[in-house]
């Protein structure tokens, strides 16, 4: 494919460092001396992006996809939106604000971008899942949600207290909205039959409906880790602690969150009405004293600028917080990141510019997620007319597929099914499909 950058910043340099052994990659920026950071094999131009005549020297007209990557919200989508309009090309827009993208998800049509990707959202997620998510209510450590939201996968690890555990997945199979799709053992991928029996330490990938989902993981652990985390302090109310708080406090943690401005930490007292919002210096010794925050057990250090981060984090270990994590936003402090007391460091431009990459590299589905090391994919399609899954019975189509795979879950005008053996699916639905690695492009191809 040939795929145009706009922005030669770190986010764009990574990701046309991905992209350019498998694609013809162009690169436009207004700085020269970031056009000079892109790898050799790419062509660049040096303009605004913005510019329809810049966008058509560097090609526009042959572009398969087009990825906006400034540091400007507005900039970005007005490019992938006069792009689209002149030339039609797949179009990706990082965003750093919440608002374009809540927006975005609301209507996929609007600002015509076809793929929006949220800084912060994506850090969030990261984060959360860097902490393990683990509660009373809930004990699964990777998950992902397919169908704007209204589809989630969610793996879990059998504990060796757990009620199931010796269980078959037939008799455990209590919920209609979930569907068994992959289990690992040993690390092999299995999938799962009515007869196949739990074990412990077995991982079991799970699709379906979010609250199914949720109530069996309820069921499977349903006591806390012996490392349970509970109480988690977040240092900083910019977009990315806010979002963190969020996804956190869904999940019954509870959550302390500081920012320092005033005016900014009542309205997010406002928004998070679950978190306890406190108003002082996130690096200031007898405040955390003041608050017992030493007393949690994790926390996750948001501040700006990056020194802060480095600064707070290591009055967080002197003062014996178990676990300390830090956003860091510029390059030349990630290794210091790593090398001082943080137990680990996010990186909001690598996370963007990773599943940017993946998200072209994996261009054979709307969305591909990797799991267990990469062993396994899933990913979510729309089934066309020619199809081999359309219009016959799962069960029986599965075996004419390149490789095993499960259906777990589909959408169809806008409603979740969760589909079995005896299922007809349509031209038009969207599933979400689990397979080994190595079949997941070879079956998606056939669909």
């Amino acid at each position: 494919m040939k795929v145009l950058i706009v922005g030669a910043g770190q986010v764009g340099q990574t990701v046309a460092q991905e992209l350019t052994s498998k694609h013809t990659v162009v690169a436009i920026d207004q700085r020269y001396d970031a056009l000079e950071k892109v790898p050799g094999t790419v062509r660049v131009v040096q303009g605004d992006g913005v510019q329809l005549e810049v966008l058509q020297k560097a090609g526009l007209d042959e572009t398969d996809v087009l990825i906006a990557c400034t540091d400007d919200d507005r900039t970005n989508i007005l490019t992938c939106s006069m792009a689209k309009l002149e030339a039609d090309p797949f179009a990706i827009a990082r965003v750093a604000h919440t608002q374009f993208l809540n927006t975005w998800h609301h209507s996929r049509k609007a600002f015509g971008v076809d793929l929006m990707v949220g800084r912060s959202a994506l850090t969030a997620r990261s984060i959360s899942r860097l902490v393990g998510f683990q509660s009373a209510e809930e004990t699964a450590f990777e998950e992902r949600f397919f169908a704007g939201g209204r589809i989630e996968m969610a793996e879990f690890e059998v504990k060796g207290n757990s009620p199931l555990t010796n269980e078959t997945i037939e008799q455990v199979d209590r919920f209609e909205g979930v569907t068994f799709a992959s289990l690992f053992r040993n690390g092999e991928m299995i999938i799962p039959r009515g007869e196949t029996r739990l074990q412990v330490n077995d991982r079991l990938v799970v699709i379906g409906n979010p609250d199914d989902v949720r109530a069996f993981g309820v069921q499977l652990n349903p006591s806390t880790a012996e490392e349970d985390i509970r109480r988690i302090v977040i240092l900083g109310g910019g977009d990315i602690g806010v979002q963190t708080a969020r996804l956190l406090q869904r999940r019954g943690i509870s959550v302390r969150l500081v920012e320092k401005n005033p005016r900014r930490a009542e309205r997010i007292a406002e928004t998070l009405s679950e978190t306890l919002v406190l108003q002082d210096d996130a690096t200031v010794r007898a405040f955390w004293e003041t608050e017992r925050l030493h007393h949690s057990d994790l926390c996750l250090v948001a501040l700006q600028p990056d020194e802060r981060v480095l600064l707070a984090g290591l009055l967080a270990k002197q003062l014996g917080v178990p676990r300390v994590f830090g956003v860091i936003r510029e390059q030349q402090y990630v290794d210091l990141g790593e090398m001082s007391a943080l137990d680990g460091v996010v990186h909001p431009r690598e996370e963007t510019a990773a599943y940017i990459s993946q998200h072209v590299l994996e261009s054979y589905a709307d969305t591909v997620a990797r799991i267990e090391h990469e062993r396994a994919e899933v990913f979510e399609i729309t089934l066309t007319g020619e199809g081999q899954l359309t219009g016959r019975q799962i069960e029986e189509a599965v075996a004419d597929l390149p490789g095993p795979c499960v259906v777990g879950a589909a959408l169809r005008q806008g409603r979740v099914l969760i589909p079995r053996g005896n299922t007809h699916l349509r031209a038009g639905d969207r599933v979400v499909v689990i397979a080994q690695a190595e079949h997941a492009e070879a079956i998606a191809e056939v669909l």
